[in-house]
């Protein structure tokens, strides 16, 4: 069986995504506040212990025998939408733990756990047209995506 982790699965592409490897008979473990799939773990990227729910999963589906696995990193956070000077500090951090450090973090914990696996492996780092163009409103979430 093939396996696809996926964090952001429950709403737009990343629950079309949830969908298509259903579809293809991978077992899913869709990370998100608002999933209700089988499958569904919930995590939430600004908690502190967001890093630490995603090491347990990995570390429980690590312990079987996939013919594949897939990380997908799909989660972000658009707001707050203003220009930087604008933002408080507490507003910039949340941010930035959620676009920036939680994804780091998640992929350091699905490295730990699959990296030495002998099958393939493949991780899919989700970003925008936002990281083509900068809009001065998305000024946090533009910064990440570069």
């Amino acid at each position: 069986m093939k396996l696809l982790c996926i964090t952001g699965g429950s709403q737009g592409l990343g629950a079309a995504l949830v969908d298509v490897y259903q579809g293809l008979g991978w077992h899913i473990c869709e990370f998100s506040r608002s999933g209700s799939s089988n499958g569904h773990i919930r995590l939430d990227l600004a908690a502190a212990d967001a890093a630490s729910v995603a090491d347990q999963a990995f570390s429980q589906l690590a312990s079987q025998p996939w013919e594949e696995v897939l990380l997908v990193n799909n989660a972000g956070m658009l707001s707050p939408l203003a220009p930087v000077s604008a933002i408080s500090d507490e507003a910039i951090a949340l941010n930035l733990n959620v676009n920036f450090n939680s994804a780091i973090r998640v992929i350091a914990a699905f490295i730990r756990h699959f990296g030495d696996m002998p099958v393939p492996k493949t991780l899919v780092q989700i970003s925008s047209g936002a990281a083509l163009r900068g809009y001065g409103s998305w000024s946090l979430y533009w910064l990440c995506l570069r």
